[in-house]
Protein backbone atom coordinates (compact mmCIF):
# COMPACT_ATOMS: atom_id res chain seq x y z
CA UNK A 1 0.00 0.00 0.00
CA UNK A 2 1.46 3.36 -1.00
CA UNK A 3 1.55 6.33 1.33
CA UNK A 4 -1.75 8.17 1.34
CA UNK A 5 -3.80 5.23 0.06
CA UNK A 6 -7.28 5.03 1.64
CA UNK A 7 -7.66 2.48 4.42
CA UNK A 8 -10.82 0.38 4.24
CA UNK A 9 -12.13 -0.21 7.79
CA UNK A 10 -13.49 -3.52 9.00
CA UNK A 11 -17.05 -2.22 8.66
CA UNK A 12 -16.58 -1.83 4.92
CA UNK A 13 -15.05 -5.30 4.64
CA UNK A 14 -17.96 -6.75 6.61
CA UNK A 15 -20.48 -5.14 4.26
CA UNK A 16 -18.60 -6.58 1.30
CA UNK A 17 -18.68 -10.10 2.70
CA UNK A 18 -22.33 -9.68 3.66
CA UNK A 19 -23.26 -8.59 0.15
CA UNK A 20 -21.30 -11.45 -1.42
CA UNK A 21 -22.53 -13.99 1.11
CA UNK A 22 -26.18 -13.33 0.38
CA UNK A 23 -25.71 -14.30 -3.26
CA UNK A 24 -22.71 -16.63 -3.04
CA UNK A 25 -24.40 -19.89 -2.07
CA UNK A 26 -24.82 -21.85 -5.28
CA UNK A 27 -28.32 -23.21 -5.71
CA UNK A 28 -29.76 -21.07 -2.94
CA UNK A 29 -32.87 -19.05 -3.74
CA UNK A 30 -33.20 -15.69 -2.05
CA UNK A 31 -36.58 -14.50 -0.93
CA UNK A 32 -37.77 -11.33 -2.61
CA UNK A 33 -37.16 -9.31 0.55
CA UNK A 34 -33.65 -10.72 1.07
CA UNK A 35 -32.78 -10.07 -2.57
CA UNK A 36 -33.99 -6.50 -2.22
CA UNK A 37 -31.97 -5.95 0.96
CA UNK A 38 -28.91 -7.32 -0.82
CA UNK A 39 -29.46 -4.86 -3.67
CA UNK A 40 -29.63 -1.91 -1.26
CA UNK A 41 -26.53 -3.08 0.64
CA UNK A 42 -24.63 -3.36 -2.63
CA UNK A 43 -25.76 0.14 -3.59
CA UNK A 44 -24.47 1.44 -0.25
CA UNK A 45 -21.17 -0.41 -0.61
CA UNK A 46 -20.64 1.11 -4.06
CA UNK A 47 -21.27 4.61 -2.70
CA UNK A 48 -18.95 4.01 0.25
CA UNK A 49 -16.13 2.78 -1.96
CA UNK A 50 -16.59 5.73 -4.31
CA UNK A 51 -16.10 8.06 -1.35
CA UNK A 52 -12.79 6.35 -0.57
CA UNK A 53 -11.51 6.42 -4.15
CA UNK A 54 -9.16 9.36 -4.62
CA UNK A 55 -10.17 9.65 -8.29
CA UNK A 56 -13.94 9.68 -7.71
CA UNK A 57 -14.55 11.09 -4.24
CA UNK A 58 -16.06 14.50 -3.50
CA UNK A 59 -14.01 14.62 -0.29
CA UNK A 60 -10.86 16.69 -0.16
CA UNK A 61 -7.64 14.91 0.85
CA UNK A 62 -7.79 16.00 4.48
CA UNK A 63 -11.40 14.95 4.97
CA UNK A 64 -10.89 11.63 3.19
CA UNK A 65 -8.23 10.62 5.71
CA UNK A 66 -10.75 10.85 8.57
CA UNK A 67 -13.73 9.50 6.66
CA UNK A 68 -15.14 6.50 8.56
CA UNK A 69 -17.86 5.43 6.15
CA UNK A 70 -21.35 6.49 5.22
CA UNK A 71 -24.06 6.21 7.87
CA UNK A 72 -27.47 4.66 7.22
CA UNK A 73 -30.74 3.60 8.77
CA UNK A 74 -31.71 -0.05 8.51
CA UNK A 75 -33.24 -1.18 5.23
CA UNK A 76 -37.05 -1.19 5.21
CA UNK A 77 -38.82 -2.43 2.04
CA UNK A 78 -41.99 -0.59 3.14
CA UNK A 79 -40.36 2.63 1.93
CA UNK A 80 -40.02 1.50 -1.68
CA UNK A 81 -42.86 2.53 -4.03
CA UNK A 82 -43.55 2.17 -7.74
CA UNK A 83 -45.74 5.14 -8.63
CA UNK A 84 -47.24 6.55 -11.82
CA UNK A 85 -45.64 9.76 -12.99
CA UNK A 86 -48.30 12.43 -13.44
CA UNK A 87 -46.65 14.52 -16.12
CA UNK A 88 -47.20 18.23 -16.45
CA UNK A 89 -49.04 19.23 -19.60
CA UNK A 90 -46.29 21.73 -20.35
CA UNK A 91 -42.71 21.37 -19.09
CA UNK A 92 -42.27 23.91 -16.31
CA UNK A 93 -39.37 25.31 -14.34
CA UNK A 94 -39.11 26.05 -10.64
CA UNK A 95 -36.63 28.43 -9.08
CA UNK A 96 -34.81 26.51 -6.35
CA UNK A 97 -32.66 27.95 -3.58
CA UNK A 98 -29.14 26.63 -3.14
CA UNK A 99 -26.89 25.87 -0.18
CA UNK A 100 -24.97 28.97 -1.21
CA UNK A 101 -25.04 31.20 -4.23
CA UNK A 102 -27.99 32.38 -6.32
CA UNK A 103 -31.15 30.30 -6.95
CA UNK A 104 -31.24 28.04 -10.01
CA UNK A 105 -34.05 26.99 -12.32
CA UNK A 106 -34.89 23.28 -12.29
CA UNK A 107 -37.09 21.55 -14.86
CA UNK A 108 -40.26 19.99 -13.41
CA UNK A 109 -41.65 17.14 -15.51
CA UNK A 110 -44.45 16.06 -13.19
CA UNK A 111 -45.26 14.72 -9.77
CA UNK A 112 -45.83 11.50 -7.86
CA UNK A 113 -48.23 10.86 -5.00
CA UNK A 114 -46.44 8.95 -2.26
CA UNK A 115 -48.64 7.00 0.18
CA UNK A 116 -47.10 8.52 3.30
CA UNK A 117 -49.06 10.65 5.78
CA UNK A 118 -52.13 9.70 3.77
CA UNK A 119 -50.70 11.02 0.48
CA UNK A 120 -47.78 13.37 -0.09
CA UNK A 121 -47.25 15.01 -3.45
CA UNK A 122 -43.64 15.29 -4.58
CA UNK A 123 -42.42 17.25 -7.58
CA UNK A 124 -40.28 15.27 -10.02
CA UNK A 125 -37.41 16.96 -11.86
CA UNK A 126 -35.36 16.28 -14.96
CA UNK A 127 -31.69 16.57 -14.06
CA UNK A 128 -28.79 16.70 -16.56
CA UNK A 129 -26.54 13.66 -16.35
CA UNK A 130 -29.18 11.24 -15.06
CA UNK A 131 -29.70 8.47 -17.60
CA UNK A 132 -33.11 6.82 -17.23
CA UNK A 133 -33.67 8.44 -13.85
CA UNK A 134 -35.41 11.49 -12.42
CA UNK A 135 -34.43 13.65 -9.47
CA UNK A 136 -36.59 13.99 -6.36
CA UNK A 137 -35.23 16.20 -3.57
CA UNK A 138 -37.19 16.10 -0.31
CA UNK A 139 -37.35 17.29 3.27
CA UNK A 140 -38.73 15.49 6.33
CA UNK A 141 -38.71 15.82 10.14
CA UNK A 142 -35.45 13.83 10.50
CA UNK A 143 -33.52 16.75 8.96
CA UNK A 144 -31.19 18.28 11.50
CA UNK A 145 -30.77 15.74 14.29
CA UNK A 146 -30.44 12.57 12.21
CA UNK A 147 -30.15 13.52 8.54
CA UNK A 148 -28.63 16.38 6.59
CA UNK A 149 -30.32 19.58 7.85
CA UNK A 150 -31.30 20.87 4.40
CA UNK A 151 -32.86 17.62 3.12
CA UNK A 152 -31.90 14.66 0.96
CA UNK A 153 -32.06 13.55 -2.67
CA UNK A 154 -33.38 10.58 -4.63
CA UNK A 155 -32.32 9.50 -8.11
CA UNK A 156 -35.38 7.48 -9.08
CA UNK A 157 -35.55 5.13 -12.09
CA UNK A 158 -38.18 6.16 -14.68
CA UNK A 159 -39.57 3.04 -16.36
CA UNK A 160 -40.85 2.67 -19.90
CA UNK A 161 -44.43 2.52 -18.60
CA UNK A 162 -43.97 5.99 -17.04
CA UNK A 163 -43.79 4.71 -13.48
CA UNK A 164 -41.16 5.96 -11.06
CA UNK A 165 -39.39 3.74 -8.51
CA UNK A 166 -39.32 5.93 -5.39
CA UNK A 167 -37.03 4.09 -2.98
CA UNK A 168 -36.25 6.08 0.15
CA UNK A 169 -33.77 3.39 1.25
CA UNK A 170 -31.51 4.89 -1.44
CA UNK A 171 -31.97 8.50 -0.31
CA UNK A 172 -28.62 10.27 -0.14
CA UNK A 173 -27.14 13.53 1.08
CA UNK A 174 -26.17 16.49 -1.10
CA UNK A 175 -22.42 16.71 -1.69
CA UNK A 176 -22.44 19.77 0.60
CA UNK A 177 -22.58 17.36 3.55
CA UNK A 178 -19.17 15.98 2.56
CA UNK A 179 -17.53 19.02 1.07
CA UNK A 180 -18.85 22.52 1.89
CA UNK A 181 -17.15 23.87 -1.26
CA UNK A 182 -19.94 22.32 -3.34
CA UNK A 183 -23.01 24.32 -4.34
CA UNK A 184 -26.11 22.17 -3.77
CA UNK A 185 -29.75 22.86 -4.66
CA UNK A 186 -32.08 22.67 -1.67
CA UNK A 187 -35.33 20.67 -1.77
CA UNK A 188 -38.18 23.08 -2.47
CA UNK A 189 -40.85 23.59 0.22
CA UNK A 190 -43.32 21.77 -2.05
CA UNK A 191 -41.35 18.55 -1.48
CA UNK A 192 -41.78 18.41 2.29
CA UNK A 193 -42.90 15.08 3.74
CA UNK A 194 -44.67 15.64 7.10
CA UNK A 195 -43.64 12.28 8.63
CA UNK A 196 -40.09 11.09 9.47
CA UNK A 197 -38.40 9.07 6.71
CA UNK A 198 -36.20 6.85 8.86
CA UNK A 199 -34.47 5.03 6.02
CA UNK A 200 -31.66 5.96 3.68
CA UNK A 201 -28.53 7.93 4.42
CA UNK A 202 -27.92 9.75 7.69
CA UNK A 203 -25.89 12.92 7.95
CA UNK A 204 -22.13 12.65 8.15
CA UNK A 205 -20.04 13.67 11.13
CA UNK A 206 -17.43 15.41 9.03
CA UNK A 207 -18.63 18.99 9.36
CA UNK A 208 -20.43 21.04 11.99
Amino acid sequence: MTAGSPVVPWRGIFLLFLAVGLVGCEGATLSEEAAYENEVLQHRLDRDMRMRDADRTVLDASTRRRFEGLRYYQVDPAYRFTLPLQRTEVTDTLRVQQYKGPPVDKVVIGEVNVPLADTTRLLVFREPGLDGEVWIPFRDPTNGDETYPSGRYLNAPLRDDDTVVVDFNKAFNPYCDYNPDYVCPLPPPENTIPVPIEVGEKKSRLHS
